[in-house]
This record gives C-alpha cells, sequence and structure tokens, in this order.
C-alpha cells in the first residue's frame, strides 16, 4: 500500500474517531420554543438551524439573529431564555448524584441576554454553577436572573435567590 493511501487511510479512521467523540458528548437540553432565526454551532465546526425540539449538547454555542429567541428546556429541569442578538456557549452540564461537589455547570454568554432558571443541578451544586460573560463570571446563589452583556459591560437582574459578579481574571 502506498504511503498516500496509508495517509488517506489514517485520516478518514482519524475523522471517524472525531465524530465519535462529538456524538459522546451528552444530550443536555432540548430546544422547547424556538422564535425566528437561530442556530447551534456544534464543537466540530458544523451549524444547524433551531428547530423545537432540537438536542443541545455540552460544547455547542446557541447563536440567535435579531428578532429570533429560544428557550432551552436542561435535563435537570433547568430552563434557559437565549434572548434576541445573542450567542451563549455551553461549556458544561454535568452532575455526579449524590457527590454535587463533582458536578459543574458552566455558560458562556458572549454578547446578548438569557434568563436562567436554575434546575435541580444548579439548586444542588450552587457553587458549581456560573455564567461568564466577556467582562465577568456570575455564580449562582439564586433561582431566576436574567444577564445582558457586551464586550464593555454586564448588567444582571435577579428575580428570586442571588448571584454574586466578580470581575473575569485579567480584566
Amino acid at each position: 500500500v502506498s504511503k498516500a493511501l496509508q495517509w488517506l487511510i489514517w485520516a478518514v479512521l482519524a475523522c471517524g474517531t472525531a465524530a465519535q467523540a462529538l456524538s459522546a458528548q451528552p444530550v443536555v437540553a432540548q430546544a422547547t420554543m424556538v422564535i425566528g432565526q437561530a442556530s447551534i454551532l456544534r464543537a466540530d465546526g458544523s451549524a444547524i438551524s433551531v428547530v423545537r425540539g432540537v438536542e443541545v449538547r455540552v460544547g455547542d454555542t446557541v447563536r440567535t439573529e435579531l428578532g429570533g429567541h429560544v428557550h432551552l428546556r436542561f435535563v435537570d429541569g433547568g430552563r434557559v431564555s437565549v434572548r434576541p442578538a445573542s450567542t451563549l456557549q455551553i461549556d458544561s452540564y454535568a452532575y455526579t448524584e449524590g457527590k454535587p461537589q463533582d458536578g459543574a455547570i458552566k455558560f458562556k454568554l458572549e454578547e446578548g441576554v438569557v434568563r436562567s432558571i436554575t434546575g435541580d443541578w444548579g439548586a444542588a451544586a450552587r457553587d458549581r454553577f456560573r455564567l461568564n460573560t466577556p467582562l465577568a463570571a456570575i455564580g449562582v446563589k439564586g433561582t431566576d436572573f436574567i444577564v445582558k452583556a457586551t464586550s464593555d459591560s454586564t448588567a444582571a437582574t435577579v428575580f428570586t435567590g442571588a448571584i454574586s459578579v466578580a470581575p473575569l481574571e485579567g480584566v
């Protein structure tokens, strides 16, 4: 077998392994409502349109267009509303039964507005729930809040409970 053919076989096998690793990411949420245009950028770089029922995995980025709005319901009952012209990345969403200290929920709001209502996992491990913006790290000590972020500002409103806001390191 020629070197070129060996290289091609290796590349195909490597792509298959990468695709298998991507599909191994757990489904953590489902879109329950979609208004207007929205997309999900997958960890492998592919993009899909958001429609009701689409699955969201760790590593996905949800992006809404102007006039777009997506509601996500997470596996633990948590809910996130991604408002128009917003970009939210799901960095991690995990929980270990009986060991909430091992779980972690982490979102990154690159821009726009999200509303989060904490589910069972976030409530069990409040110190391990974090929402980052370009300027701030927000820790959850409550259950229902809205965050608005731009490249130079972060604002939050709390409806139930409390949150803590701290500058990101290096800002």
